[in-house]
């Protein structure tokens, strides 16, 4: 499996926990082989701003894609956007129900009467 990380165009610090992150996989993964292919050393810390490597370990779970990442962020917002919707209809429907207990009953202002629904007053 051949495999790149990449601090990107993020701080210092991010390219100091690209070598980092390699190395704590190397440990963690003892048992398989870590080829390194390539890896650009950073200008302005000890760490690597990308590093690309093969090994026989299956870390497939590491992987992330940004059509992954944005799908997951569309679903948190969509998420976020139904709790808002909701809240929102439950404030209008308490709205609704406090305003109808205002309204004055039993005062007719029309009466109707019978079949043919005749206007008395």
């Amino acid at each position: 499996m051949i495999l790149q990380i990449s601090s990107g165009q993020g701080p210092v610090e991010c390219e100091l926990a690209v070598r980092l992150l390699f190395e704590a996989l190397q440990k963690e993964f003892y048992v398989h082989t870590f080829e390194i292919k390539s890896k650009n050393e950073s200008r302005f810390c000890n760490g690597w701003s990308s590093v690309i490597f093969e090994t026989s370990a299956d870390l497939a779970f590491l992987e992330r894609s940004q059509a992954l990442n944005r799908k997951r962020a569309l679903e948190k917002l969509e998420l976020e956007l139904k709790k808002r919707v909701s809240a929102e209809k439950s404030k209008l429907g308490e709205a609704a129900w406090n305003s109808s207990n205002g309204i004055v009953r039993g005062n007719p202002v029309r009466i109707y009467e019978g079949k043919n629904f005749k206007l008395i007053t």
